[in-house]
């Protein structure tokens, strides 16, 4: 056979999709533990959020219900951290002896991972929504599954990130964690919009837990009607009189879902970009100057 690659990238792609599906049946129990334990959190943040009612106090666990939810949608698959540090060598063996290039391996061990995390996250969301007696709204229904599932597809692109820049798992693990943490300290919740320094303004428009927090927390308070404890509004016991109070309160208002769910993907396909260059360039052996210097030679 001639040196290089002599297969199309569909013929690569599709080859590596089919041994990659073949891995994750037999090794089902990764996705039934993943949907099962999402599961398990719904009705146990359901339980502890149920039916909030729409008393003054609600505004505050209604923010606090979502902002966890999309917390944990994002760290529901992180095990996939670990993914690509732990296919390394194998790809770094095939890839070497001609058998496929980086973007057919990269993207086909990807989409074998999403249907499995889509999952769990479609779960959680349906199971909490309606136990924690969010507005009973179909659209706000499906703002905050699709919401859960955005966090879901960006978490993971995250995770993918930070396994790809990492040679092992406690690199990827400290890499993730920082990520993590700096997003949390920005992601709407902690912090008031209104509230981050202009020179961090950057992170909370490449921060996909304040858009969605942001967003899902818009959809839910806006349409509330009047709060308990609220019939007079110049009552000092009177903190929001309406949803749409504590959207301006919180800084929600210029988040709305449509805009909230293209940044969220724009930043997921961004991730998962770098991502790629990570995996394609880095810890394979070959040093990228070397091989510059090696061609000119």
């Amino acid at each position: 056979q001639p040196q290089g690659i002599a297969s199309g990238w569909l013929h690569q792609f599709n080859v590596l999709l089919q041994r990659a599906w073949l891995y994750k049946i037999r090794d089902e129990m990764v996705v039934i533990t993943q949907v099962t334990m999402a599961c398990i959190m719904a009705l146990l943040l359901g339980a502890i959020y149920f039916q909030q009612g729409l008393s003054q106090a609600s505004i505050q666990s209604r923010v606090g219900a979502i902002s966890f939810s999309m917390l944990l949608m994002s760290f529901i698959a992180f095990d996939i951290v670990l993914l690509f540090p732990k296919e390394r060598d194998l790809y770094t063996r095939e890839s070497q002896a001609g058998l496929y290039g980086a973007s057919a391996f990269f993207h086909a061990r990807c989409l074998a991972e999403l249907p499995g995390h889509l999952t769990a996250g479609g779960a959680y969301a349906t199971i909490a929504y309606w136990m924690m007696g969010f507005q009973n709204s179909p659209m706000k229904f499906a703002h905050f599954f699709f919401l859960c599932e955005a966090v879901v597809f960006a978490g993971t692109s995250l995770l993918i990130f930070c396994g790809c820049c990492a040679k092992d798992f406690e690199m990827a693990n400290n890499y993730a964690t920082v990520f993590f943490c700096l997003f949390m300290m920005f992601d709407g919740h902690y912090i008031n919009n209104k509230s981050i320094p202009a020179g961090a303004k950057w992170i909370e428009d490449a921060n996909f837990f304040n858009w969605a927090i942001s967003a899902g927390s818009r959809s839910e308070l806006l349409g509330l009607g009047d709060l308990h404890g609220c019939s007079n509004p110049e009552s000092s016991r009177c903190i929001f009189q309406r949803g749409g109070d504590a959207v301006d309160y919180y800084g929600f208002r210029d988040k709305p879902f449509r805009k909230a769910i293209t940044a969220i993907m724009l930043i997921s396909v961004a991730l998962r970009a770098l991502a790629f260059i990570a995996f394609k360039f880095l810890f394979t052996g070959r040093p990228v100057l070397d091989s510059c210097s090696s061609k000119k030679q």
